[in-house]
């Protein structure tokens, strides 16, 4: 079963005719609101003389600036950080929702890693790539598959470039899967008096466990050598299930399958499964490719139309996509399965709680949520493994990944009211490059490398020239 509109039972009277005849002012005054944000307030930029604008992908960060630098070598680029007087900072493809990107003032340079892209060097047998830091992970997911090697694991969204992914501590899903940065085993980084440096665990242990996650506060990193995985094929399946009865089932799930998460579909009741076992066949003849915006336009308006009436949304979203229906069913190599655009623009939070506290900090969420009638956006649970890195969110063990969304121009006040410090009361940790409030005497307590992550960012940068403010009030610096 596809979800498409020609499933769906909206947009005709099987959805809105009875409603308006059974409650018709309540229906009135309900599609009469306006669910846009009162002050839709992202920021405006406006360049001056010599001046030029950045904008994040979800337009929330931006700034104006003297330069943004698209270099063509190391050695070019090392000049340009050894004589830098405003701030500078790496650019990817400003798919971070949190403030890791802007420089401070108008006199600060972003760095552009477009040019340092592609992979450079492969060994098959040792199973090990380069690649350019630049190279976003659609495209290094496939040319790696060109050479018969792929990533052990990828996240939904395969738009960042690799070295936004890695310092931000980016993540697929599975309880022995770890986020992305574990496939890093040497990275080439230029630090702020233009030194380049070749860094490995047996180089230099210390800064190589810091710079796999690093917000790019240690240098700029131009590329990267992978430990990957031969290329592999999947079996994805895809189905609704009751979300209560989901959770119950978890553990179950997770010695079922190595790649297990599912996306809440608030107020209507049901959970939408995603699994992928690994499978040693052929490729699926076809692919039916289900539309992820369009489930979430007919969410969205089975909220605009029944919200007043929470049984009758649920009786019609079920109806039209009942549980027992499978969704997907197909047989196709990882990088295609595993990461895919995601054009829908939204405000995100995403919080990473401890695997023993994880479904208990889901399921106060949900029941918040599910008392808001206006809230339709899924949210997502998943799992990822433990690894080493200083400011890796897993470095403790096992964490559930709980990522909150909001439509990118409706109220996403929830975020900081609400979401953050209900997951915060859970040992929850903050994605890097999603949305959180907190700051130093927050952090250094949650991470046990956290103030030798800031000493040895102060010895690389004594002038701070990687800073920005939010950077600034992450490390403790004036």
């Amino acid at each position: 079963m596809k979800i498409s509109r020609r499933n769906a039972l909206i947009g005709g009277a099987g959805i809105i005719g009875a409603p308006v005849v059974i409650g018709g002012g309540q229906h009135v005054a309900w599609s009469g609101r306006n669910f846009t944000k009162d002050s839709f307030d992202y920021p405006e930029f406006e360049a001056g003389p010599g001046q030029t604008v950045w904008k994040n992908w979800a337009a929330n960060q931006g700034a104006v600036l003297s330069a943004i630098k698209s270099l063509q070598s190391e050695e070019e680029l090392a000049s340009i950080v050894a004589n830098a007087q405003g701030g500078i900072r790496p650019l990817g493809s400003g798919h971070s929702w949190s403030g890791v990107v802007p420089t401070d003032g108008t006199d600060g340079t972003l760095i552009d890693l477009g040019r340092f892209v592609g992979v450079y060097d492969v060994d098959l047998p040792a199973r090990t790539a380069v690649v350019g830091a630049g190279t976003r992970i659609g495209q290094a997911a496939r040319l790696l598959a060109e050479q018969g090697l792929a990533f052990p694991n990828l996240p939904d969204i395969n738009q960042q470039t690799l070295a936004g992914a890695f310092a931000t501590a980016t993540h697929g899903t599975g309880q022995e899967l770890p986020a992305m940065h574990d496939s890093v085993i040497g990275f080439r980084m230029v630090t702020a008096n233009g030194e380049i440096l070749d860094v490995t665990a047996e180089t230099n242990a210390d800064l190589f466990e810091a710079g796999k996650v690093s917000l790019g506060a240690l240098g700029i990193i131009t590329q990267y050598t992978l430990k990957l995985k031969p290329r592999f094929l999947l079996h994805r399946r895809v189905w609704l299930e009751d979300i209560y009865q989901l959770l119950d089932r978890a553990p179950e799930m997770l010695e079922m399958h190595p790649f297990f998460e599912f996306f809440y579909l608030h107020n209507v009741g049901k959970a939408l499964v995603i699994v992928h076992n690994y499978y040693d066949g052929d490729p699926s003849d076809v692919r039916e490719t289900p539309d992820d915006d369009d489930l979430l336009e007919q969410l969205k308006h089975l909220r605009n139309e029944l919200g007043w009436w929470p049984w009758m949304r649920r009786r019609m979203f079920n109806s039209a996509f009942p549980s027992d229906v499978e969704i997907e069913n197909v047989k196709e190599e990882s990088w295609k399965l595993l990461s895919t655009p995601r054009p829908t623009k939204i405000f995100e939070t995403e919080y990473h709680i401890p695997v023993e506290s994880g479904i208990a900090a889901y399921k106060e969420m949900l029941k918040f949520l599910d008392n808001r009638k206006s809230f339709y956006f899924p949210s997502e649970f998943r799992y990822i493994g433990p690894d080493n890195a200083w400011l890796s969110p897993f470095n403790d063990g096992v964490r559930n990944s709980i990522s909150f969304h909001t439509p990118a121009n409706e109220d996403y006040s929830l975020h900081a009211e609400v979401i953050e410090p209900m997951m915060l009361r859970h040992g929850g940790r903050p994605h890097w490059g999603k949305v959180h409030s907190l700051k130093y005497e927050q952090l250094k307590d949650m991470y046990p490398k956290f103030n030798s992550f800031r000493e040895l960012r102060r010895e690389l940068d004594p002038e701070g020239k990687f800073l920005n403010q939010h950077l600034k009030s992450l490390f403790g610096e004036s």
